[in-house]
C-alpha cells in the first residue's frame, strides 16, 4: 500500500470504494474542495458508503491524510477516464460560499504533495498536470479561490523538486475567520520556511533565520522530549500548544518573551512580543468562544480548550 512519506496520519475507507487502474500509471493530480468548512467531506469520503473516495484528504490545518492508496483509482472525479491515472485530493475549506477559500496551511500541504507525487512518479510538476474537478466535469470545484491558483500550486512544487524551495505557505498569516476569534497554526516540519519557522527558533531560543533546517529539527526533537510529548520533529497543535508557557506558567498583559507572539498570532494580535491591551482583549474573546473564564490570562485552562478545539 503506497503513500506519500508526507503523510500525517492513514484513513482508508471503511467501505472498499476504489478499483484498478487498468494498468495505467499516475501522471498528474485532479484537485477538490469539500464544499464545506466542517469534518462532513472527509466523513463523505471515508465512512460512508457514498461511492466517492479519494487519494488524499488536507485538513485545513494542513494536515494529510492517505485513503485511497496511489496503485488504486479513487473515485473521485466523475469517471475512469478523469481518476484511471491521476491522484486525487480532497481539500476542507476555510471559507464557504461564495469564496470557498482553502488556509495557508492546505496550500502549503498541496505544494508538497504535489511536488512528492511528481518526483516518485517521475513526471514534472507543470500546470499541464494539475487538474480541477471542473475540467473534468460541469462543476465549480475546486472553487475561484484555488481552482486559479493551481498553476501557482506547480511552480512552487517544480521549485521544491529543483532544490530552489517553495514558498511554504503553511506558515503565513491567514486571517482569524470571522467565524470564531482564534484560529490554528499550521504544521511545520523539516523544509519549512517563513515567519512561522522564525516564530519557532524564536522559541527554541536557537538561530533565526526562517529555514527549518537540520538544526532547527534537532532543537525541536529534544524540545519535544523535554515536554513529554512524540518527538517527531513537526510543530503541531501539542507543540504549539505547550510552547505558548510553561508547565502552569501563565500569559499576561505586561508580559514580553518568545511565547507572546505565539499565542498572538492564534488570536490574530499584532505579533510584537508584547501582551498589551489588544492581545488581551483579543484573549478574553478568545476564551469565551473557548468555554473558558474570559480573564485575559493565558493558564492551563485556556490551553487545554485550546488543544481540544483544535484537535
Amino acid at each position: 500500500m503506497t503513500y506519500s512519506p508526507l503523510v500525517d496520519l492513514k484513513l482508508p475507507p471503511t467501505t472498499k470504494k476504489w478499483s484498478s487502474r487498468g494498468g495505467r500509471k499516475p501522471n498528474g493530480m485532479i484537485v477538490h474542495h469539500w464544499g464545506t468548512t466542517s469534518m462532513a467531506g472527509r466523513d463523505r469520503l471515508v465512512y460512508s458508503s457514498d461511492p466517492a473516495s479519494v487519494n488524499y484528504l488536507i485538513y485545513d490545518d494542513g494536515t494529510l491524510v492517505g485513503s485511497v492508496p496511489e496503485e488504486y483509482r479513487a473515485w473521485t472525479s466523475s469517471s475512469f477516464a478523469a481518476d484511471d491515472d491521476k491522484i486525487t485530493v480532497e481539500i476542507q475549506n476555510r471559507t464557504a460560499a461564495p469564496g470557498w477559500t482553502i488556509s495557508a496551511a492546505a496550500f502549503a500541504t498541496l505544494v508538497k504533495l504535489y511536488a512528492d507525487v511528481a518526483r516518485r512518479h517521475a513526471f514534472t510538476p507543470s500546470r499541464s498536470n494539475i487538474f480541477g474537478h471542473r475540467d473534468f466535469h460541469a462543476t465549480a470545484c475546486p472553487g475561484p479561490y484555488l481552482y486559479p491558483r493551481l498553476g501557482e500550486v506547480a511552480t512552487q512544487a517544480a521549485a521544491l523538486n529543483r532544490g530552489g524551495g517553495a514558498a511554504s505557505r503553511d506558515d503565513e498569516r491567514d486571517p482569524v475567520p470571522s467565524s470564531r476569534s482564534w484560529r490554528p497554526l499550521g504544521k511545520l516540519r523539516k523544509g519549512s520556511t517563513g515567519s512561522g519557522v522564525r516564530l519557532v527558533q524564536a522559541r527554541l531560543h536557537i538561530k533565526v533565520d526562517g529555514k527549518f533546517g537540520p538544526d532547527t529539527d534537532t532543537a525541536v526533537r529534544k524540545d519535544q522530549r523535554s515536554r513529554g510529548l512524540a518527538a517527531d520533529g513537526v510543530v503541531g497543535p501539542k507543540t504549539w500548544v505547550s510552547w505558548l508557557t510553561d508547565r502552569d506558567a501563565r500569559l499576561r498583559r505586561g508580559d514580553e518573551n518568545v511565547a507572546v507572539p505565539i499565542w498572538q498570532r492564534v488570536v490574530g494580535a499584532k505579533e510584537d512580543g508584547k501582551f498589551g491591551p489588544d492581545t488581551e482583549a483579543r484573549t478574553k474573546k478568545a476564551q469565551r468562544d473557548l468555554g473558558v473564564e474570559a480573564d485575559g490570562i493565558v493558564g492551563p485552562g485556556t490551553r487545554s480548550a485550546l488543544l481540544k478545539a483544535w484537535t
